[in-house]
């Protein structure tokens, strides 16, 4: 597709008839590439129904219904016909996670994804001889950044794992000689103390990191932060030697990549360690904007990136980054501005707590969703923060698993709408 000059768009097969409808013509979608059956859906035949006669099916398997083509396995000569590929032409075009709304449309091009990729292979030495098994699907940048780009720029082995299930994707590490895995924060801590004698690394990102989690990894945990649009921070061992600090800070970006913190009440650049503010990046790897309609400019006046990420510069004449959390989640109780990314990280140190996410309600009030491991109640996890004189939740509520997407990241909103 590509050397034909075309741009490609995947979407996720989790997305159904709502978010086709409104996704592929916004993307000037012309073909629809799908299999014939997906989980026992028939997904051809739904596609077809949803995409109506603006836009051609193809599918792969048996039993290809009607106004659908059928894409065999049989290898054909094709004409391809002249196209020039400049490096700077769109190749791609991504959807952020929609964790709190309507996904938008991230375009690429070539030099974008080779920018993030490098940096990703480079950040874990990976070589010929490794194996990377990746949960992460092959829609964002985890996925193809993080994983697709860098087997094709090393020449090593990849082994994808879908749909995602922690104990099959752990077991798989024995069984596949993985040597270096790509993995969300919920399944960080499941390879704590593992003996897996193939794995010498660990990429973890999507998320923040819980510090325990990091330390008790039997390998060398590399923290990547990266989103869609354009942030990529990595912290390595080589970068951050100490592995429950390595989970909370990144090196200040150097080479091509700027980067400023800003108040994002008064848009006042912030220097000095310590003064959380709004991450703003600039450099090779960010996107040109959003596809027309599907979102604002995220840019502000001086062509800076605005994340949506809260950090401040920590260390020795601020030369580290440390995450404090996503903007819009700050909870601000009685005039006071409160992380749930830090009471979060506390409680996941509780040796009764396999997760926990924290939320705010429209009164300011937090509310702390908590996987309990064995017998723990409120008030003792209420004493543990006390302790480690963290914020204390107003309410505590104990769940079996907290709402992911597809690609593992938390969705806070469904949370929100339980309180």
């Amino acid at each position: 597709m590509v050397r034909l000059g075309g741009v490609v768009c995947p979407i996720p097969v989790q997305y159904r008839e709502y978010e086709l409808r409104a996704l592929l013509p916004l993307a000037g979608a012309r073909t629809l590439v799908t299999a014939t059956r997906i989980n026992g859906r028939r997904y051809a035949e739904f596609a077809r129904q949803v995409c109506g006669d603006a836009v051609t099916v193809l599918a792969f398997g048996a039993g290809v219904p009607r106004r659908v083509v059928q894409v065999d396995a049989a290898e054909h000569e094709v004409p391809v016909r002249s196209y020039e590929a400049d490096p700077n032409h769109c190749v791609s075009i991504c959807w952020t996670s929609g964790t709190e709304g309507t996904p938008k449309a991230v375009p690429r091009a070539h030099y974008d994804w080779l920018a993030i990729a490098r940096a990703c292979a480079d950040a874990v030495a990976l070589t010929a001889d490794d194996v990377i098994l990746s949960p992460f699907p092959l829609v964002n940048v985890a996925g193809i950044a993080g994983s697709v780009l860098p087997w094709l720029l090393s020449g090593c082995r990849l082994v994808l794992h879908q749909p995602f299930a922690p104990p099959t994707f752990v077991r798989q590490l024995s069984e596949e000689h993985v040597t270096c895995a790509v993995v969300p924060p919920a399944v960080l801590a499941l390879l704590a103390r593992r003996d897996v004698p193939s794995l010498r690394t660990v990429v973890a990102g999507s998320g923040p990191l819980g510090p325990a989690a990091v330390r008790d990894c039997a390998v060398p945990v590399v923290n990547f932060f990266a989103a869609c649009e354009g942030t990529v921070l990595l912290s390595s061992p080589v970068d951050v030697p100490d592995p429950e600090a390595r989970a909370r800070f990144f090196p200040r970006a150097v080479g091509p990549m700027r980067m400023r913190l800003v108040d994002p009440v008064s848009e006042r650049e912030i220097t000095e360690p310590g003064r959380p503010g709004e991450l703003r990046v600039a450099g090779p790897t960010v996107f040109p904007g959003y596809l027309l309609g599907t979102g604002d400019d995220p840019f502000d006046d001086l062509g800076f990136l605005r994340t949506g990420d809260l950090f401040e510069f920590a260390g020795a004449g601020g030369r580290y980054l440390r995450y404090v959390d996503r903007v819009r989640d700050v909870i601000v109780r009685e005039g006071v501005r409160v992380a749930p990314a830090e009471i979060e990280s506390v409680l996941a140190a509780h040796s009764g707590v396999a997760e926990a996410a924290v939320v705010g309600d429209a009164d300011g009030k937090a509310c702390a969703f908590v996987v309990a491991v064995g017998a723990v109640s409120g008030e003792d996890l209420a004493e543990h923060l006390r302790e480690r004189r963290a914020e204390v939740p107003e309410r505590f509520e104990f769940v079996d698993a907290l709402p992911r997407s597809f690609a593992g990241k938390l969705l806070r909103r469904e949370l929100r709408r339980r309180l």
